[in-house]
């Protein structure tokens, strides 16, 4: 079982903290490879902003601008940045045919972060209008897809982690509150996905093996939830559902 606060926690924690302080709108792309596309779009700026794109391998889409303005989408990725406070997003994919997308749009403080390893990896953050936020996406491996989806959000958070093969891990987090999810995935074919509609929230799945399958769903809007899956092995199955408040739940699966 790995340690809940994983390493996207702290790469999304140390990014926030290395903000600068002073107001400022960069933008950064590098490529290396061939046939890869990268395309930002920044709008109203108070604050800090950011963005970057890195692709080293081939293949890599980070954009396409033939998609431009708002119909940004996990086929054509890219990073889509608009009424900004402190803002920042990232996309970082090192080998080929991979595509990221973040689109913000709100922001406030935000975030943001796709960080992909591998090939043919999908990685997704939609964060609309915000208050603190944050999120994450990182994979390493081959055909994986992770989506991270806020919408109207509080405090939120996110973080999707994958190791493996063709693992699938989605976050929807919608309405607003405290909220918080978590999807780690180590092996192939694994599916994750917490879906949160409520006011506190939290929520974790933790899958280690291969083809299973786990859902959590939060649609409490007051009070406070918490539910947590932990499967190692293969092929197992959980569901959690949650509707009222005060709520807590465990499934450990082995």
């Amino acid at each position: 079982m790995k340690i809940r606060y994983s390493a996207i926690a702290a790469a999304l924690a140390l990014a926030c903290a290395t903000l600068p302080s002073h107001a400022q709108v960069s933008a950064d792309t590098q490529q290396y490879g061939n046939g890869n596309s990268a395309y930002t779009e920044q709008s109203g700026s108070s604050g800090n902003t950011n963005a970057y794109i890195n692709q080293n391998g081939n293949g890599n889409k980070a954009g396409d601008p033939n998609s431009w303005p708002y119909n940004i989408n996990e086929t054509s990725g890219g990073i889509l940045q608009t009424n900004s406070v402190d803002a920042y997003a990232e996309i970082y994919q090192q080998g080929n045919n991979n595509t990221a997308m973040v689109k913000q749009d709100g922001v406030n403080n935000t975030g943001g972060y796709v960080d992909q390893q591998g090939d043919q990896n999908v990685g997704a953050v939609t964060q609309t209008n915000s208050s603190n936020s944050w999120a994450g996406v990182w994979q390493d491996g081959t055909a994986n897809s992770g989506a991270i989806t806020q919408a109207n959000v509080n405090n939120a958070s996110g973080y999707i982690d994958q190791y493996g093969t063709a693992n699938t891990a989605t976050v929807n987090q919608h309405d607003g509150g405290d909220l918080y999810a978590d999807v780690y995935q180590q092996g192939s074919n694994n599916n994750g996905t917490i879906t949160q509609t409520g006011f506190n929230g939290d929520a974790w799945i933790d899958q280690e093996g291969n083809g299973n399958l786990a859902t959590i769903s939060q649609t409490n809007t007051g009070g406070y939830n918490q539910a947590w899956i932990w499967q190692s092995g293969n092929n197992f199955v959980a569901n959690i559902t949650q509707n009222g408040s005060n709520n807590s739940a465990g499934i450990y699966q082995h």
